[in-house]
């Protein structure tokens, strides 16, 4: 009820917008998040909202009980008192929010079911959904209920569309002009028109011919009347077809026909169905009662996996909870997304509409990387090489030759123009021969001495 009627923001966060300190100096508009930490919110979730209104009091005020220290009236002039307000206030204070927050979301749900009628416009749908009255009997006058509820001003549009929408399917199709009549009865503008059309896209007749001798659609499962000690709330007479999808399921009495296995179902499969249910419905009085297992904690329990296309509802989920409690088993709800009736009334109003407008997801085009990311940065200007500094080559290059003295040498020594150098190139050769001329001499007078003592 929380999504269907609240402006609940349902994004990356659950998040509403409440008021805090209603009435106090302090008072103010914030923003809370509602999820899994939540602790309030967990426990009271998928409850109906008459338990809800009594059980949520009683805790706020066991809350307050257990907070004494905190109460408006204390004696605050205290040290311990002072000591225990300032140990536990994060604490106190975040509870407090907690409480705050969903009393004000309650008392505004039951603001919403009582301006908008919404009592007699759920019975009259549960009417239309099941054919039944409140007593489990078949329905009558169901019309005049619905012009009735059409000509109330406290029914908003959106739930005049809706009951005409239920009405046209609890009766397999109306005739065209009955149709139009309800839609100016109720006041509709005319693009919910579009909206009653595009319902025969979903499978379901709109419009039907005077006489039809087509027979009425069969329900995908058969109507469970509730046990005569049964507490069923008139506007729980509905019974969503996924719970008794789950039930069958947990039975083994699901038509696999329909649901078919996505492997081939053996006997061992059957054999551990049958087991369950025998000792789920095994007697106090057999010879090993059953009552007495203890379960371990850590025993992981079967998990069952639903995904539903298109989206589902809240009532779904909560019908999983149920289930999930009722046969202890792990129930896991999968989905494209989280419909409320608002949203699916837009959405079945847009199957009319043209593709390309609807902006979907998987037809939009894949997103790129910039285009700056992929350009190549230009290439640097070549550097120029370095000049080479010219390397002197004189150490290199001979000598000039001594032209001037060449010229004045003469080969014979008779040159007129004889230069010193040439004379003493003489003088040095005569002493050359002189030392010569005394060595042989020397060297003769030694030999004659060697032999002289032979002659």
């Amino acid at each position: 009820m929380v999504h269907d009627l609240l402006p609940v923001t349902d994004g990356d966060k659950v998040t509403y917008k409440t008021v805090l300190n209603k009435g106090n100096k302090n008072e103010e508009v914030k923003e809370m998040e509602i999820g899994e930490n939540d602790r309030v919110w967990v426990d009271y979730r998928h409850m109906h909202m008459k338990d809800v209104l009594g059980k949520l009091g009683e805790d706020f005020a066991k809350f307050r009980a257990a907070n004494p220290q905190f109460a408006d009236d204390n004696d605050k002039s205290n040290v311990n008192t002072i000591k225990d307000m300032l140990g536990g206030l994060t604490e106190f204070q975040q509870g407090k929010d907690a409480y705050t927050l969903h009393l004000n979301m309650a008392e505004e749900c039951m603001n919403y079911f009582q301006s908008r009628k919404l009592l007699e416009v759920s019975s009259t749908e549960q009417s239309f959904a099941t054919g039944l009255d409140e007593n489990y009997k078949k329905a009558k006058n169901l019309a005049a209920q619905l012009v009735q509820l059409l000509d109330d001003d406290s029914v908003v549009h959106p739930d005049r569309l809706r009951l005409i929408l239920l009405y046209i399917m609890y009766r397999g199709g109306l005739l065209g002009g009955d149709i139009r009549k309800l839609m100016a009865h109720a006041g509709l503008p005319p693009q919910d028109g579009g909206v009653i059309a595009n319902l025969e896209l979903l499978g379901v007749r709109v419009e039907k011919p005077l006489k039809d001798e087509k027979p009425p659609v069969q329900p995908l499962f058969n109507r469970r009347n509730p046990p005569p000690e049964s507490e069923e709330l008139s506007l729980n007479r509905y019974e969503l077809a996924i719970k008794q999808m789950l039930e069958d399921q947990l039975q083994g009495n699901l038509d696999p026909t329909i649901f078919p296995f996505t492997r081939p179902h053996t006997e061992t499969d059957g054999a551990i169905v049958a087991q369950e249910m025998q000792s789920q419905q095994a007697s106090l009085r057999s010879a090993k009662p059953t009552w007495a297992r203890t379960r371990s904690v850590d025993q992981p329990r079967q998990r069952i996996i639903v995904f539903m296309a298109g989206g589902a509802t809240y009532g779904e989920s909560r019908a999983c909870h149920e289930i999930s409690a009722a046969y202890n088993r792990d129930v896991y709800l999968a989905t494209t997304h989280m419909l409320t009736p608002g949203l699916f009334l837009r959405q079945v109003g847009d199957l009319g509409v043209d593709r390309r407008r609807l902006d979907l997801p998987y037809e939009r085009p894949k997103p790129t990387a910039p285009a700056h990311l992929f350009e190549r940065e230009a290439p640097p200007a070549p550097t120029p090489p370095p000049q080479k500094k010219p390397v002197s080559t004189a150490h290199l290059n001979p000598p000039a030759p001594p032209e001037a003295l060449m010229a004045g040498m003469s080969i014979n020594g008779n040159g007129s123009g004889s230069s010193p150098a040439s004379s003493g190139s003489g003088k040095h050769d005569k002493k050359d021969k002189k030392d010569k001329d005394k060595k042989d001499k020397d060297k003769k007078e030694k030999k004659e001495k060697k032999y002289r003592f032979f002659k």
